[in-house]
């Protein structure tokens, strides 16, 4: 009597639990509807998305002084620039680029090989990035594009005098600030145009200076120098070039 007894509580108990999971299971899934319903308007908008720029400046000018002494000044730099981020909605993303540029400074004074002196500069930056939509007029819109993070570059100054001077430079960039302008292709692709010489800036500047001149002598220095501009800043790590142009590519 003891074992049909035993038994019955255990069938009665299994009933119960099969009943209870029953109730429970359609309880469950309407739950997480609703919180998948709750969710889809903020998530309807979201896109990761990848892209980069592309950065050219070129500067060329002669100046003469009393018909006598000429000079001849030749500037090219370019940067390339990826990024990838993520939109949140229709206005508002974060992302990361990463950014290298080269620029070069050749001067000539009377057009003679031994007056030339030269500047070359290898810049780089990492920077995390956020930007928000603040104008949309049709297919276009206003963007700035705020921006934190670290930098370096690497310079060689020639001399007519055959000194040669040699820049190692750290920058922490603060914030910047860079208005872009956005032209929307289709749900996919937006062309950017940057445009850096309306940047608003504050960097650190750690500068590192080895000037020689044919072992004669060589002397060591180092600067540390607050940087805020309005502006495009030919000196910052952190504006490679006036204008940049750019694809955007949604996911």
């Amino acid at each position: 009597m003891k074992k049909i007894t035993n038994y019955k509580l255990r069938v009665t108990s299994y009933i119960h639990r099969k009943s209870l999971t029953a109730h429970l299971l359609p309880l469950t899934s309407y739950l997480i509807l609703l919180f998948a319903f709750c969710l889809l308007p903020s998530t309807l908008n979201a896109q990761w998305f990848v892209g980069g720029g592309l950065g050219i400046n070129v500067k060329q000018n002669e100046t003469e002084t009393d018909n006598i002494n000429t000079t001849k000044n030749t500037a090219v730099g370019f940067s390339i620039s990826p990024k990838g981020g993520y939109y949140f909605n229709e206005k508002f993303a974060v992302g990361l680029s990463f950014s290298v540029g080269y620029n070069f400074n050749d001067s000539y004074y009377g057009f003679q090989e031994s007056t030339k002196q030269s500047f070359n500069a290898l810049q780089w930056r990492v920077n995390p990035f956020t930007r928000y939509s603040v104008f949309t007029y049709k297919k276009f819109s206003l963007i700035l594009e705020g921006r934190i993070g670290v930098g370096g570059s690497q310079a060689k100054e020639t001399r007519p005098d055959n000194t040669i001077i040699r820049t190692s430079v750290l920058s922490i960039g603060v914030f910047n600030i860079t208005p872009l302008l956005g032209f929307k292709l289709n749900d996919h692709f937006q062309f950017e145009a940057g445009l850096n010489f309306l940047n608003l800036g504050y960097n650190i500047d750690i500068q590192s200076i080895t000037q020689e001149r044919e072992r004669y002598y060589k002397v060591n220095s180092t600067n540390i120098t607050h940087d805020f501009n309005i502006g495009f800043n030919s000196s910052s790590i952190f504006s490679i070039s006036q204008l940049t142009f750019g694809v955007l590519y949604k996911f």
